[in-house]
């Protein structure tokens, strides 16, 4: 027996609030589906910065959302 696994699709809509990032961070995501035999279960937010908007950093860790919810919102505080 064999089981086929297809991959989940990322939000079609996410937003973050306010921009650019103050203390306090409102995101909101909308769009994302489970994939076949392979659901959602979080989200991980990342984020880099540039200074010209042509380099950029590396990407850091932002937040870890636990959700299986295909749309949402969650605000934080900024680190």
């Amino acid at each position: 027996m064999r089981i086929s696994y297809i991959n989940c699709i990322v939000p079609t809509v996410f937003n973050v609030n306010p921009n650019p990032f103050e203390s306090t961070i409102d995101i909101a995501w909308n769009g994302a589906f489970s994939g076949g035999n392979n659901s959602i279960i979080g989200y991980n937010l990342q984020y880099s910065t540039s200074l010209d908007n042509s380099s950029w950093s590396n990407w850091s860790q932002l937040e870890n959302i636990s959700s299986i919810a295909t749309n949402g919102n969650n605000t934080f505080v900024e680190l």
